[in-house]
């Protein structure tokens, strides 16, 4: 996959909960371009992170054994402030991320502030 990663003036971002709606990111980023499914490996999807309604959000926990699948995508540095604002209570981390038959560093969330009852509202 020619073009990603370093050097190239743009982020990577790995989405996995409702950032992987391309259009939700489009109204976060509008320079966010879809590269394609990635794999975290050694890391598990939970619906830990407490929302702002009380309600469980999706977060990612370390889990060795477990694979995350989610959505790569491709944004200019300059949006990251605004997408920092729209994950409120993450925090942004660098991650290594299986992608075709290479492994890219990527940016995502990952929040410490957790729910007691990690439960998500149905339209979630």
């Amino acid at each position: 996959m020619k073009g990603i990663g370093k050097g190239h003036g743009e982020i990577v971002y790995f989405a996995y909960g409702s950032n992987m709606l391309e259009s939700r990111m489009r109204e976060r980023t509008s320079s966010a371009v879809a590269l394609g499914v990635g794999k975290l490996e050694g890391m598990r999807v939970v619906m830990n992170k407490k929302g702002v309604d009380d309600s469980g959000k999706a977060n990612l926990v370390e889990d060795p054994g477990s694979v995350v699948y989610g959505v790569l995508y491709r944004i200019d540095p300059s949006e990251l402030p605004s997408l920092d604002s729209a994950e409120g209570g993450y925090e942004r981390r660098s991650v290594k991320v299986v992608f075709g038959d290479q492994v890219v560093e990527a940016q995502t969330y990952i929040s410490e502030e957790i729910t007691e009852e990690p439960v998500a509202w149905d339209w979630y």
